[in-house]
Order: C-alpha cells, then sequence, then structure tokens
C-alpha cells in the first residue's frame, strides 16, 4: 500500500474521532441543560 494512502487514511480516522468527540460533548451538554431544568444536578 502506497505510504499517500496510508497517511489520508490516517487522517480521516482522526478526523472521523475528532468528529465523534465533537457530538458527543454537545449531547452532552445538551442532557446537562435538560437535568438543569428538571432540577436534577446530579453528575
Amino acid at each position: 500500500m502506497p505510504t499517500e494512502q496510508i497517511i489520508l487514511m490516517a487522517l480521516f480516522g482522526i478526523a472521523l474521532i475528532a468528529w465523534g468527540i465533537r457530538q458527543d460533548m454537545k449531547n452532552h451538554k445538551k442532557e446537562k441543560a435538560a437535568r438543569q431544568a428538571q432540577g436534577d444536578n446530579r453528575v
């Protein structure tokens, strides 16, 4: 497998993981806001 292809695959994988982390953080903020609205401040 050519080196360029390996590098592209690695970059794509890193971008995918970063996107997943961002989605997870957004989701966590929404959950936290929803809990606070309900008056439940447990972590």
